[in-house]
């Protein structure tokens, strides 16, 4: 039996020094944050090193701060508790049988080709090990194939949902047609549609009407004003495309204003901080953005330039405090945030959700690693070849992440070993991570030049701490000043 008696004063958990002057200590044990007196916190000593874990030790100033430590220690408000295993709770046999019924959606990259030519494409030829666009097609026997496969094991799916992805998969705005048609009358009927693309085919009125008869929900690439959008994002002759894709929008939003407003979405890439007034400004000016329906994140730079910033940028910081005075004014829970206010919302929602929603019972001996997903089951993505990867994030000439391909079906063993695999990485540093409990670390972040990569994963949970931190310290400053201010979340499902 593991004692309970702490080392030393010492206590799993993360020092938080508010922007109005509060102090919190977070033990990640019990998952509560305990607000602390000046001279408690002056009697805390935490040594942060390179990767912003903290160690931390309390050594009490007085008697009456030994015995407000002592009694916190007893009642079990604070422990110095670490788990003993990050492990994954799903056996190989539970893998497996999870990836035979409960695949939920298929993405499906019906081209590699694309019209546009965007700066920070993946697919741009400036990243190492990263597939370029090229002519490549799915054929129509790989795209039914990979139906019938998702048909089969989707039985005890919650849901069902197809998406067309690329390069621009309104290339191959035939052969979309023909697959929802296939699907509609052969393979799963109520199947929801969806599709990303970059907005150009939106001018085709045959485009618009089947997308609102069928619909599909729509995802448009679009990076906010002109002088942002269009500084990245061109076509292959190396034209602008905003004003031509906000055409198109316009036109949809006048065609079919009632799907529009419930189907038709933007995804907005950030590659400066700087870019985000202007951002904020033109979503806030333009009703046709339905901002719960889009997208909006930053490229992540981390494994490209080896680098994480550890000072927020003040954009950054003017639209963290946004998003936390908004919630204590109450006017996310009554519906009168301004739209500049729920696009703020939307940049940092899921971060705020986690802590919000966080665990507080116990942490186990054993802990999972929080933030990813079990591959082959959430959603399978299919390359024009039939090969088969987690999602669409991920570098498709990796190895360690491919799943199988259609030949042989999603393999439980390759799905088994990824999840172990990716656990293993930085193994220790998980085991003493404050973050644990808002854990949202995924493959991804340790994908570097096509393999699982630990300092890859150490850089990005780095960032990951450091964001966490900036969201926490501006929640504790709310939560105390309005404890309803984010009543609101209750309904909203994370992703």
């Amino acid at each position: 039996m593991r004692s309970s008696t702490p080392r030393n004063n010492t206590v799993f958990g993360k020092t938080i020094d508010t922007p109005l002057g509060r102090h919190y200590l977070f033990d990640v044990n019990s998952g509560e944050f305990i607000e602390l007196t000046e001279e408690v916190r002056n009697s805390i000593i935490a040594v942060t090193n390179d990767d912003l874990l903290e160690e931390i030790s309390i050594e009490p100033t007085s008697e009456d701060v030994a015995k407000i430590v002592a009694d916190a220690y007893s009642q079990g408000i604070i422990s110095d508790r670490h788990p003993l295993q990050i492990t994954y709770p799903l056996d190989l046999d539970a893998v497996r049988s999870l990836v035979e019924n409960k695949l939920e959606q298929m993405i499906l990259e019906v081209t590699e080709d694309c019209n546009f030519r965007c700066s920070y494409c993946s697919f741009s030829g400036q990243y190492p090990n990263y597939r370029t666009h090229s002519p490549k097609k799915m054929s129509r026997e790989t795209a039914i194939r990979s139906l019938e496969y998702f048909s089969r094991h989707t039985r005890d799916a919650h849901r069902h949902d197809i998406t067309f992805y690329g390069g621009e998969p309104l290339l191959e705005w035939d052969v979309i047609k023909e697959l929802v048609g296939y699907v509609a009358q052969t393979v799963i009927p109520n199947c929801n549609s969806s599709v990303t693309t970059n907005g150009w085919f939106l001018d085709n009125d045959e485009i618009l009407d089947f997308l609102a008869q069928h619909e599909f929900s729509v995802l448009v690439s679009l990076d906010g004003p002109p002088e942002v959008h269009d500084k990245h994002r061109r076509t292959l002759g190396g034209q602008p495309t905003h004003e031509h894709v906000v055409r198109c929008l316009n036109r949809f939003r006048n065609r079919h204003p009632r799907y529009y407003d419930t189907h038709v979405g933007i995804s907005t890439v950030i590659t400066d901080p700087a870019d985000i007034p202007r951002l904020r400004a033109y979503v806030a000016d333009n009703e046709w953005i339905n901002i719960e329906l889009s997208r909006f994140g930053f490229k992540n730079t981390v494994h490209r330039t080896n680098r994480v910033p550890l000072r927020l940028p003040r954009e950054l910081t003017s639209l963290y405090d946004e998003v936390f005075e908004t919630a204590k004014q109450g006017r996310y829970n009554d519906g009168s945030a301004s739209r500049a206010a729920r696009f703020a919302f939307e940049m940092i929602k899921n971060s705020i959700l986690r802590i919000h929603r966080r665990g507080l019972k116990r942490i186990p001996d054993q802990v999972h690693p929080g933030g990813i997903c079990i591959p082959g089951v959430r959603r399978v993505f299919v390359t024009p070849d039939g090969y088969f990867y987690p999602c669409e994030r991920v570098n498709q000439r990796s190895i360690a992440l491919c799943l199988g391909d259609l030949d042989r079906g999603l393999c439980p063993e390759l799905i088994y070993k990824l999840i172990t695999d990716f656990t293993s990485l930085a193994y220790e540093d998980c085991l003493k991570c404050w973050c644990l409990r808002f854990c949202g670390i995924c493959f991804t972040a340790a994908d570097y030049r096509a393999c699982l990569d630990a300092e890859a994963k150490r850089l990005s949970c780095r960032a990951y701490r450091f964001h966490m931190h900036e969201i926490l310290k501006r929640y504790l400053d709310t939560m105390s000043e309005n404890e309803h201010a984010f009543d609101f979340l209750n309904e909203i499902q994370i992703f």
